[in-house]
């Protein structure tokens, strides 16, 4: 009650406040007693007065009520169709998670070319929808993991803004599903302290795209051996693409057909198995216990490249954008089940299927999910 506006409550009571035409009347009868009039007159007046101001009082206070509760009220229903609204989303994301645990591995270029505001706003806004994906699919399994690194010059280059396993308790997914909203806000807290100065200590004068592949091909894995079942692995890497590996990829006149070639002559990045069924990549809500026979396997389940041609200063041609993306769709096609290539990340995390690389692999993908084949 302290944080109310007293004064605009009662203004707003007593003009919804009618009060009895016959009470009026009495009331202003009184109001002309004189002083010499008698004394039962003037406590009939007195009686009048204390009914009168009682009424008020009440209206005041009714008047106060209906603000208060309704704006209460009003919160609550709000409240409520948020949390609705929320749930509503992760279990659409839920809906498009492999049948196993999801390690979701999302790494950030910080070389030079990336450090305008803007880029920086970019790469954090695809972070939050690859960690909102990283709870929901945990909330299917239980568990899951998000990795989320800084990346420059090599291999060696790199820091960590998180990395933590998810574990979700629950009875049923959905009472799982309640509890993500408020731990996609925790790891977000942890991002955004860190997000706008992680690179702060790395060399930042080129950029090794090429060697994150390898890396998050070998953290999957890892993740595979330390807990004996098979994990999926979503890979994003934030990046303008002109990679300081292979030579000849950054050349400013890099046609479509010369960066084909280049990737061409490359091996593919080792991810995991694509289209293999164990417990299997088939989207669905199955037990993450099944496993391949004999042993435990990573699954190459999802990769983005994001932020291709996005640099500080002016813009490269379109030419040489159409370039590069065509590099990195040739080099991944079949690196995963899905594979996407893009310069804005789509609204809501979603996908582009004028983006996407060509596939490699026999398997059918996701239900709901565009084809690595669609171009």
């Amino acid at each position: 009650m302290k944080h109310l506006k007293l004064p605009v409550t009662r203004l707003k009571a007593r003009s919804a406040c009618v009060i009895p035409r016959g009470m009026r009347a009495r009331l202003v009868r009184r109001r002309a007693v004189k002083s010499g009039h008698p004394v039962g007159l003037q406590h009939r007046h007195e009686h009048h007065h204390a009914r009168l101001v009682g009424l008020l009082a009440l209206c005041i206070l009714f008047g106060t009520l209906l603000t208060t509760g309704c704006g209460t009220l009003t919160e609550a229903g709000t409240a409520s169709t948020s949390k609705a609204e929320q749930l509503a989303e992760y279990r659409t994301l839920a809906a498009t998670c492999p049948a196993m645990p999801l390690l979701v591995d999302v790494r950030r270029d910080v070389s030079g070319s990336q450090d305008s505001p803007e880029i920086v706003a970019h790469g954090l806004a695809v972070v939050e929808d690859q960690v909102k994906l990283a709870v929901a699919c945990a909330a299917v399994q239980g568990v899951g993991a998000i990795n989320v690194m800084v990346f420059a010059t090599n291999a060696a280059e790199t820091a960590v803004v998180v990395s933590r396993e998810l574990r979700i308790s629950g009875a049923t997914e959905i009472a799982r599903l309640r509890k993500t909203p408020a731990l996609v806000d925790e790891v977000m807290v942890e991002v955004r302290v860190i997000w706008d100065n992680a690179g702060a200590d790395l060399t930042r004068n080129g950029s090794d795209v090429l060697s994150q592949f390898a890396v998050a091909g070998e953290n999957v894995e890892r993740m595979v051996a330390s807990t004996n079942r098979d994990w999926a692995l979503a890979l994003t890497v934030i990046t303008d693409g002109f990679s300081s590996r292979p030579k000849g990829l950054r050349s400013k006149k890099l046609a479509v057909e010369e960066a084909e070639a280049l990737a061409a002559g490359l091996a593919k990045p080792n991810l995991g198995l694509v289209g293999q069924s164990s417990g299997s990549m088939v989207t669905g809500h199955e037990s993450g216990d099944a496993a391949l026979e004999g042993s435990a396997h990573a699954h190459a389940w999802r990769v983005n490249l994001v932020g291709i041609g996005k640099v500080s200063g002016k813009p490269p041609k379109t030419e040489r954008i159409e370039a590069v993306k065509a590099f990195w769709r040739m080099w991944l096609g079949g690196a995963a089940q899905q594979v996407q290539v893009v310069t804005d990340w789509p609204t809501g995390g979603g996908w582009s299927s004028s983006d996407t690389a060509p596939s490699e692999s026999s398997s059918a993908p996701d239900s709901g999910s565009p084809t690595t084949a669609e171009r």
